[in-house]
């Protein structure tokens, strides 16, 4: 067992030693025990007097043959360290695995030898770790300058030797080429014009040893290969060659079908297996519920299916032909409104579900229901584009006139609180039946396309590249001393391995460690939802609705903020010391009116009274706000998506707005 755990590497002594009462160095019969003395010998002489012992233990062949012949145990290159050696050294390794790339990347041999000349001091080793790389570096380019210069003399002599072959009159084969007669710009253009003759040569051109994503990861590791990537090129290379994204959020009131719906368009898009939905059915006609099997394919926590109602945001991709469509699914009831406001705050289009049966609808659309609140959310947070699925038709047998008369009270509100005409789209479907949803239902009165394919029209999302990256952080996965995993969405710039991201609102900064988007994995484009590797920071100023801001361009951590809000239907007016939730992104703050600046025209803008005393419902206004506690933002010139806001009280929306002035 002894010889057993000196061949063993670090990573299964803790296996191999579990459980042992005695202690390596005292063994009873001393047969195999190391003096302690000799455990601290050099390194160099250790292995010939280890494989010596393992001869006299008996076994098969000795100690080195033993240790091959038995394939759960690796052979421990460093025999001899002490416990604490073992133990100094465990720790270097996992503090510098949390600053190098994922393991991989560079040989493991590599690092525990550079730890161990560095007397176990893990800033020193890996201090040494990165001037190797440099020089490796350093040598790399050495080598493509010389592969360079080697193609151009040879370049150089077969022209000459052409044209000696040739004479004056005849051009040679090498002068008509852009190789060796055309001016390049740029090291880009150097290289390419070269491979041809480093080719001819049987020299290996290290500038494009590496052209892909995954190759540079792997080649140079991740850090080094963010940086040699220009991912702003590569977004936009990405962005010609695959389906543009749609973040889509579907809303509307409680038990008009949204969940049914989008998992039954989800298994007619294959995104569900049969098994799972064979199990979901199974499981919910257990309980009572077996028309909810649809539901369950986005409702899947155990409370949200006991109560069979939506919680939380439900997310999930799915493509259509011409579309990659982010897909959210938001809860219709007035307790989640907070969830829902979370998960419209992504989106960038929307889905608007309104029940067709008689007595559904007019519950969720003129006695106080959501569909009219859920409409103002998306508006008032940026949606420009939404269709109205109107399901459940399949219980009026398909009426058009039920059809139009849903349809002329929903495109009538919609376009008084801003949506224009012809960003509103109208489908008869039935979600439980999964019709009108893929292919066209034969229907004399409607002749337009089916749900998917509304969908598939549905305008890509615009994002500025230009500006600073803003990442807001809508859930914490785990947390770690001083590194963290969050999920999040960009709403702008570009983020990419080894950025030093500001945390606002708050005085720390982190460095980029990994993004996990589903494809690149060295850097995430404006619009995308990733999983993101954090390091180098202070936790505890994580928080939910937290912004992760380019260091060198961030956002404002603020208190007191001016913003123009249009009032909806509150039933007390507005005054100096309301109170209300704040609401941006991600982020709920609650906050209080300080000033009433004035009141503005709704259709021109122009001030109608300065300093009123009260603001009431219809009203456009300018008012300031102090907040409780600090939140990133932007006014809206700066940041569209930072600079929009909300103010709930009582369960309901009162005012809508954006950010025109920060105080603070």
């Amino acid at each position: 067992r002894h010889r057993n755990i000196r061949n063993a590497s670090l990573d299964d002594y803790d296996d191999y030693y579990d459980g042992y009462d005695d202690d390596y160095y005292d063994d009873e019969d001393g047969s195999y025990a190391a003096p302690k003395a000799k455990a601290a010998a050099p390194q160099a002489a250790k292995p010939k007097e280890k494989a010596g012992k393992g001869k006299q233990g008996g076994g098969s062949g000795g100690g080195a043959a033993a240790t091959q012949s038995q394939p759960g145990i690796k052979v421990n290159k460093e025999k001899g360290l002490t416990p604490d050696q073992q133990v100094l050294l465990a720790s270097a390794l996992d503090y510098i695995a949390s600053v190098l790339p994922p393991p991989g990347t560079k040989p493991e041999a590599d690092v525990r030898a550079a730890v161990i000349r560095a007397g176990y001091d893990a800033e020193k080793a890996l201090a040494a770790l990165l001037e190797e790389d440099e020089k490796r570096q350093k040598a790399k380019a050495q080598a493509q300058a010389q592969a360079q210069d080697a193609a151009a003399k040879a370049t150089a002599a077969k022209e000459a030797s052409a044209k000696a072959q040739a004479g004056p009159a005849r051009p040679s084969a090498s002068a008509a080429g852009p190789a060796s007669t055309q001016p390049t710009s740029g090291a880009a253009e150097s290289v390419g014009s070269v491979n041809a003759d480093v080719a001819a040569l049987g020299l290996t051109d290290l500038a494009t040893r590496s052209e892909s994503v995954e190759e540079r990861a792997v080649f140079m590791g991740p850090a080094a290969a963010a940086k040699a990537v220009d991912a702003r090129a590569e977004y936009l290379a990405s962005m010609s060659t695959q389906k543009p994204t749609v973040t889509l959020v579907v809303v509307g009131h409680v038990d008009a079908g949204k969940s049914t719906l989008m998992g039954h368009v989800l298994c007619l898009s294959g995104e569900v297996t049969q098994k799972q939905m064979h199990k979901n059915e199974n499981e919910s006609r257990k309980i009572g519920k077996g028309s909810f099997a649809y539901a369950w394919v986005l409702d899947q926590s155990t409370e949200e299916r006991e109560r069979g109602i939506t919680m939380d945001v439900a997310s999930t991709v799915f493509e259509t032909p011409h579309r990659r469509v982010q897909l959210l699914d938001a809860p219709g009831h007035r307790d989640f409104i907070p969830n829902m406001i979370t998960g419209a705050a992504q989106a960038d289009v929307a889905i608007l579900v309104v029940s067709a049966a008689r007595g559904e609808f007019e519950a969720g659309f003129d006695l106080g229901g959501q569909t009219r609140e859920h409409a103002l959310l998306v508006r008032s947070l940026g949606v420009t584009h939404v269709i109205v699925a109107v399901n459940k038709m399949d219980m009026e047998d398909w009426s058009v006139a039920r059809f139009e008369e849903i349809r002329g009270k929903v495109a009538s509100f919609l376009k008084s609180i801003g949506f224009k005409e012809e960003a509103l789209s109208f489908v008869p479907i039935s979600g439980f039946k999964g019709e009108n949803l893929v292919r066209s239902l034969p229907l004399p009165w409607y002749t337009g396309p089916p749900l998917v394919d509304l969908i598939d029209s549905l305008p890509p999302s615009m994002r500025d590249l230009d500006h600073g990256s803003r990442f807001v952080i809508s859930d914490i996965i785990r947390t770690t001393d001083r590194q963290a995993t969050v999920t999040g969405t960009l709403l702008c710039g570009i983020l990419k391995i080894g950025d030093r991201l500001a945390l606002m609102p708050g005085p720390e900064t982190a460095t980029l460690k990994a993004v996990d988007s589903g494809a690149s994995t060295l850097w995430l484009g404006p619009g995308g939802k990733a999983d993101i590797s954090l390091v180098d920071f202070d936790t505890a100023y994580l928080h939910i609705g937290s912004v992760l801001c380019d260091a060198a361009r961030p956002a404002r951590s603020c208190t007191v903020l001016r913003a123009q809000i249009i009032v909806f239907d509150c039933e007390l007016p507005i005054l100096p010391g309301s109170k209300f939730t704040f609401h941006q992104q991600q982020t709920a703050q609650p906050c209080r009116v300080l000033k009433l600046i004035s009141t503005l025209d709704r259709a021109t803008g122009e001030i109608l009274k300065r300093a009123p005393r009260c603001v009431t419902r219809n009203s456009n206004a300018v008012v300031e706000l102090q907040l409780d506690g600090a939140v990133c933002a932007e006014t809206f010139r700066e940041s569209r998506d930072l600079g929009r806001l909300l103010l709930r009280a009582n369960g309901k929306t009162i005012a809508a707005g954006i950010i025109v002035e920060i105080l603070n």
